[in-house]
């Protein structure tokens, strides 16, 4: 049950392998030093590392800082090593046989694999004590398969709020019922149990506060923000001065996340001949379980010949592909988790200088700012018209174009360290004075 908030971060090249040479292991003595030898354990059931950026980031960051970091993570795509140790980090990886799409293979994923997050943890635990665990939702029980370590050791509890479950939860299945109120439930009892909690977004932050009780004094922001280093990459080709102008998707395929309505939006312009030959095609980046019904419907609504999908990509060929868009494309839904949510596929396409196209997203549209438009109606045939202006007006895509690159690189993850840091000092018993937080507005 998998969340395109996160999953899009998987597509990204996220890894960025440490240099060598005496010089960084010196600094990274000394911090350790500094650290008093703390030991860090991040849990994460949904996605693989080095795939999952924000995660990554977070257990680099850490590294920096001096913690010793273990995370224990699924296996997925090309990372299928139980055990690795990449860039200083120790990284022990469980099989998921079974990727749930009904409820009842949903609770089936979870069963299966909550068995195998207990017995890692154990198992490392044993191996090196952890002085801090954190715990990355989805799912919310995460905490309980920590909380032995809590109990029997000390460790304190940080965790880390990616997604809203319950909502996910009915975003994808379309009803609330005994599950939905037996999330909400799981949620509560996650931001109670924890030592401290840290929000990905503001948005985030009041739910942990209304619904969490989660007094302010224990809560962090740290947004998903991306390393400086991966923005000043550079882009391999400037926008399209002639010829098709590209429309891109980057993320998860799934039920939940809109790439139906692009799709759609393509078959309008198609037939309301805004869609002229060889005018403007469409790449979608990334897979998912509905990747096979998507290429059905491109060929059911007549547009195969002009959407491309990529399938899973990593790598430069992944951002070759990205640093192409460009038009990039929101179409997530509004409901009650997307209008939350700060995607990171928002802050890729703005990390390339592509302009955004979204469905009304309030946090979409925060994050992404005067890089983004909404489209008048939040479905095919209003995407499709938002597509279309940006099409027919090239000073408006430069423009924004030109915001999104000023908003990647003034919202880095370098400027949420502190932050990020600050929650781990806290719960480790440290007066930590928290940072005004910085929030891709205006």
């Amino acid at each position: 049950m998998a969340r395109a908030s996160d999953l899009t971060s998987s597509r990204t090249d996220a890894h960025v392998p440490a240099q060598p040479g005496g010089r960084r292991r010196a600094k990274r003595d000394a911090a350790a030093r500094r650290a008093g030898g703390r030991n860090a354990l991040i849990v994460v059931q949904n996605l693989p590392v080095p795939l999952d950026r924000r995660v990554w980031q977070e257990a680099a960051t850490l590294r920096d800082a001096g913690y010793a970091v273990t995370v224990v993570c699924p296996k997925g795509g090309e990372h299928r090593k139980a055990a690795e140790r990449l860039d200083d980090i120790d990284i022990r990886r469980f099989g998921v046989p079974i990727e749930g799409r009904s409820q009842a293979g949903v609770l089936l994923e979870y069963a299966t694999t909550a068995l195998s997050i207990l017995f890692a943890v154990t198992r490392e635990a044993l191996r090196r004590r952890p002085h801090v665990v954190q715990v990355c939702n989805p799912p919310d029980f995460l905490i309980f398969l920590v909380l032995h370590l809590k109990l029997l050791l000390g460790t304190k509890i940080v965790f880390d709020h990616h997604d809203l479950c319950p909502e996910l939860y009915e975003a994808k299945f379309g009803k609330r019922g005994v599950v939905y109120d037996a999330l909400r439930l799981l949620e509560r009892l996650t931001f109670r149990l924890a030592d401290v909690v840290i929000a990905n977004n503001a948005s985030f932050a009041e739910i942990a506060q209304e619904r969490g009780k989660v007094d302010p004094g224990r809560l962090w922001i740290a947004h998903s923000y991306m390393k400086r280093a991966t923005i000043d990459r550079g882009v391999s080709r400037p926008p399209a001065a002639s010829g098709p102008l590209t429309l891109g998707y980057l993320g998860v395929i799934g039920s939940q996340d809109g790439v139906d309505v692009l799709i759609g939006a393509m078959a309008s312009l198609r037939r309301d001949h805004a869609l002229a030959e060889g005018a403007l095609r469409c790449v979608v980046v990334g897979d998912g379980p509905e990747l096979a019904r998507m290429r059905g419907l491109a060929k059911t609504l007549g547009v195969a010949d002009v959407v491309r999908f990529t399938g899973f990509l990593t790598g430069r060929a992944l951002w070759r592909e990205i640093e192409g868009f460009d038009i990039a494309v929101v179409p997530d839904p509004p409901n009650a988790m997307n209008t939350r949510l700060s995607m990171n596929k928002v802050f890729e396409y703005m990390s390339v200088g592509a302009p955004i196209v979204h469905l009304g997203l309030a946090q979409a549209g925060d994050d992404a700012g005067p890089a983004g438009i909404v489209a008048a109606t939040p479905d095919s045939a209003g995407l499709a018209g938002a597509i279309e202006r940006l099409m027919r007006d090239p000073e408006a895509r430069a423009r924004m174009g030109r915001a999104a690159l000023e908003r990647a690189r003034r919202f880095t993850w370098e400027s949420q360290e502190s932050a990020y840091l600050g929650a781990y000092a806290q719960a480790l018993g440290a007066e930590a004075a928290k940072p005004a937080p910085l929030r891709a507005t205006g």
